[in-house]
């Protein structure tokens, strides 16, 4: 009888990368935002953008005056929520470490998980500088919460494979996507009937019931997947493209300049709703 070798202190372990969300500033300053937030880091890669933390850096502030985080389509009810939310971040920040990842001003003020990239710190700052010309330039449309939400959906655009998990808006869409539509930008709902959304949707419900999100969401919050599909975005850098410049004209191109591509032509927004009935 032939023995065969045994290892004792050998063990595989199998791994699959986590998946990437970049979090909605509307759900992280929601009752549940914090929690939620705090709950998923262990589960998946949680991405947020440096306006939420400069949000966080002058908090009493807005623990003071929250109606000053107000968007035009924010509802009292939710603006109620933001001293509280606010103190439930300012904590969670403190004990967070390297649970969440955001990006900065520069390398060193960035939390970047070892497979990405560190070029998507200049990818980011460019597309969110492009997307800014967008805006609405009223004090209501441009305050700090809207650029919070210009921040994450700049970083959902340059992070590959990337989502925005969103506060869902009772079947219209989320606030996020409203002001990417005001911002010219197509927004397109996706039934939960379609087989693409479905299948993600479980796999997003698998991952939220892992993470103990259920009770939040059986006490009535409401979440929305939200997906870029950003077909020149990776160009960014490559074309230098600068919304603020004219066109680049050389001596023997007088006659026919060239201006780079804009990162944000022929973007559009696709969302669905995780807690609408499949049915």
């Amino acid at each position: 009888m032939t023995c065969l070798p045994t290892f004792p202190d050998l063990s595989v372990q199998l791994t699959r990368r986590r998946a990437r969300w970049v979090l909605d500033p509307n759900l992280a300053l929601s009752q549940a935002g914090a929690l939620l937030s705090r709950r998923l880091a262990s589960f998946v890669e949680l991405w947020l953008g440096p306006e939420f933390f400069n949000i966080l850096d002058s908090a009493q502030v807005y623990q003071r005056e929250p109606e000053l985080l107000g968007a035009a389509d924010v509802d009292d009810a939710s603006v109620a929520h933001i001293p509280q939310a606010l103190r439930d971040w300012t904590r969670f920040r403190d004990e967070a470490g390297r649970m969440l990842c955001w990006v900065g001003d520069a390398l060193r003020e960035s939390c970047l998980p070892d497979d990405v990239d560190e070029r998507v710190v200049s990818q980011w700052e460019a597309a969110s500088r492009s997307l800014d010309t967008c805006l609405p330039k009223s004090f209501e449309a441009s305050g700090p919460l809207i650029a919070s939400m210009r921040d994450a959906v700049a970083l959902c655009a340059v992070l590959p494979t990337a989502c925005v998990l969103a506060l869902a808006s009772d079947g219209n869409p989320p606030l996020i996507c409203r002001n990417l539509a005001q911002w010219g930008l197509a927004c397109e709902r996706i039934s939960v009937a379609n087989e693409l959304a479905g299948i993600e949707r479980k796999l997003v419900l698998g991952l939220l019931a892992q993470a103990g999100i259920a009770p939040c969401i059986w006490g009535g919050l409401r979440l929305a997947v939200v997906h870029l599909f950003a077909p020149n975005i990776g160009r960014i850098e490559a074309d230098g493209y600068d919304p603020a410049s004219g066109p680049d004209l050389s001596p023997e191109e007088e006659e026919e300049p060239v201006q780079p591509c804009n990162p944000w032509e022929a973007v559009k927004c696709f969302w669905y709703e995780i807690t609408e009935a499949s049915n």
